[in-house]
């Protein structure tokens, strides 16, 4: 779990676990008990998963692409295969902080998708 938090986070091991066991107790703890779900199933299942051209012509509604300033280089080719895929994709950075945005510096995620949310009605409109 260290080596896959690390991978993802950008972070290294000791400011990782701090920053979760800070701002989501027991985060890690519950992870290792869910580990063999995640990485025998979900991940795999991930892998199979097929979101291409075909998939994205399907997708009209506007949509929110968030990523830390800090994120590694494969979360930024996933905001890129956004922006070039989608007819309407808003992006925003997030300074400071990297795939564990939403934990790291909650305030500024949820300040761009009320943003979001508040020019881009769900009823269809």
């Amino acid at each position: 779990m260290a080596l896959f938090m690390t991978a993802v986070s950008g972070l290294d091991w000791p400011t990782c676990r701090a920053v979760l066991e800070d701002r989501v107790p027991g985060a890690l703890a519950q992870a290792i008990k869910d580990a063999d779900t995640f990485f025998g199933i979900e991940l795999p299942a991930l892998t199979q998963w097929v979101f291409g051209p075909e998939q994205t012509a399907a997708v009209q509604c506007p949509v929110l692409s968030v990523r830390g300033a800090n994120t590694q280089p494969l979360w930024v080719e996933v905001a890129d295969f956004l922006r070039s895929s989608l007819p309407h994709v808003e992006a925003r950075t997030i300074e400071g902080v990297g795939h564990l945005l939403h934990i790291q510096n909650p305030e500024p995620v949820a300040q761009a998708m009320a943003e979001f949310l508040g020019c881009n009605s769900m009823s269809g409109d």
